[in-house]
């Protein structure tokens, strides 16, 4: 067997270093439940080992930038969204399209999707049903059927909450992001802007594991008649 490349070493280094420093630093900062550590990191850094492993790093490609703090995070994602043209996936929590230092984005997405005719925006909502407010069913819902969008915004539901977000922009550029409370839900993020390699693995992994599976998400009607049955059932008991 040869020797690794030089890039390869260098990348590998500083992937197990990233990942060594970065690790206890979210966990202190509280970006991760400890109980879910492990699942959130190895999602992450998973995908650079295969990247640097399976071809040489791109020159184009840059170093992931930490941000700390939501302002930074919302800023770099409506920048990426402005230049999406084609395809732009998400895995969001329950009530994040209520947040408000969301609202830029959400309206930058939905102008973004009016103004160019290709681009087609795929939501997976994770969470636990009974956790999810009624109006967040609703400002999607209207969204699914703004006929301004043509059937371009298409929403899928799993009944399982997730301890981190991520977008992937185009194939191009990709976010994950950490909360550290429900309070705010975009805390800390990692950044891998000019990233296509990473950006096509997890956009591969995003179709086949939330997208494509039969069964294993709902529509969004679907889940909203569910949510109305377990408030109904909920009112009942009370």
């Amino acid at each position: 067997m040869g020797a690794l490349p030089r890039k390869w070493i260098i990348w590998i280094g500083l992937v197990l270093g990233v990942a060594g420093m970065l690790t206890p630093a979210l966990l202190e900062l509280g970006w991760i439940p400890r109980e879910h550590a492990l699942e959130a990191v190895i999602f992450l850094l998973g995908f650079i080992v295969v990247e640097i492993t399976t071809g040489e790093p791109q020159e184009s490609a840059q170093t992931p930038e930490l941000l700390t703090n939501s302002e930074d995070y919302y800023h770099a994602v409506t920048g990426f969204m402005s230049e999406s043209r084609h395809e732009v996936l998400m895995l969001v929590r329950g009530d994040e399209v209520l947040v408000e230092q969301a609202q830029a984005f959400v309206q930058r997405t939905r102008s973004t999707l009016q103004r160019e005719k290709q681009l087609h925006v795929y939501l997976v909502i994770a969470s636990h049903l009974a956790e999810v407010k009624e109006e967040a069913f609703k400002r999607r819902l209207a969204a699914e059927r703004d006929p301004s969008f043509e059937g371009r915004m298409h929403f899928r539901f799993i009944e399982s909450p997730v301890t981190f977000g991520c977008i992937v922009f185009d194939q191009k550029h990709w976010v994950i992001d950490f909360p550290p409370n429900p309070a705010d839900l975009r805390g800390g993020a990692i950044l891998f802007k000019n990233h296509p390699e990473g950006a096509r693995l997890v956009s591969s992994f995003f179709h086949h594991q939330w997208l494509e599976r039969s069964g294993f998400t709902m529509s969004l009607d679907e889940a909203y008649e569910k949510w109305k049955a377990i408030r109904g059932s909920t009112a009942i008991v009370a």
